[in-house]
């Protein structure tokens, strides 16, 4: 009988403090595998998005050294960019007016449709195989939209190449230096606006970090987001709100003078 009944108690016992506490360290370690894991991932899709821009500052240079001229901006891109005749790709025949601008409005303005010298700028480097991201046979009168003259960014959002003489757009946090820029947000033919935004501000300052300072507020990466100092992108001193979740933040960000 007393056999029997230590039989029981033994066949009864649960996990001892050891095997708890080895089964704890499992967990804990694949959770924090889990979570670096999470992080490469963010990590990995700035850099691509960074990896985007710097390509299109580079197409930029280069188209500009090979045609002694702006990509869009140029006179008869027709018979100087390949693959680039108005019977075969409309978007990038399009002729510019040779003024060293890349399109006619700040870097805030509206995109309606394909049919304007920021969209042939795309369409002439993606002929002339100095970027990608849009399609240079699509009609002028095309509504504008990621792939069609925009180009989707590889985080969110898309990137909208533009000229600004130097102006502080809507939503912009500070002012912008003349120049070009591509303004990184979520709107297509609508004008830039404070809430047309899609990346957090940690994202956002990682970004400025890779390609300009840390500053929303100064330098080369202007962020787009609500009025400074609210709950929104950064504060009135320039400081990303790091701390803040959701999409709050949208970028100018300076590619060529």
């Amino acid at each position: 009988m007393t056999q029997s009944t230590k039989q029981t108690r033994n066949a009864e016992s649960g996990f001892t403090l050891v095997e708890l506490a080895i089964v704890m360290i499992i967990i804990g370690l694949l959770i924090g595998g889990i979570l670096k894991g999470q992080e490469l991932i963010g990590a990995a899709r700035v850099a691509s998005a960074v990896s985007q821009i710097k390509a299109a500052e580079v197409g930029i240079n280069t188209f500009r050294d090979k045609y002694s001229g702006y990509p869009g901006d140029i006179l008869t891109p027709a018979t100087r960019v390949p693959n680039c005749t108005a019977a075969v790709a409309p978007m990038c025949a399009q002729a510019g007016n040779a003024n060293s601008q890349i399109g006619a409005a700040g870097a805030g303005g509206a995109l309606a449709t394909a049919a304007n010298e920021n969209s042939a700028a795309l369409a002439q480097m993606v002929a002339a195989d100095m970027y990608a991201g849009v399609r240079p046979s699509v009609a002028t009168g095309t509504a504008s939209a990621p792939e069609i003259n925009l180009v989707a960014s590889n985080l969110a959002g898309s990137y909208k190449l533009m000229y600004d003489a130097g102006s502080t757009p809507t939503g912009a946090q500070g002012p912008l230096a003349a120049g070009h820029y591509l303004r990184w947000d979520t709107s297509t033919t609508g004008a830039g606006a404070a809430g047309d935004v899609m990346l957090t501000p940690s994202q956002a300052l990682r970004v400025d970090k890779k390609i300009d300072n840390d500053s929303a507020t100064t330098g080369s990466v202007i962020a787009i987001g609500g009025a400074a100092g609210t709950a929104t992108c950064n504060t009135t001193a320039g400081v990303y709100n790091e701390l803040l979740g959701g999409n709050l933040c949208g970028l100018y960000i300076r590619v060529n003078q």
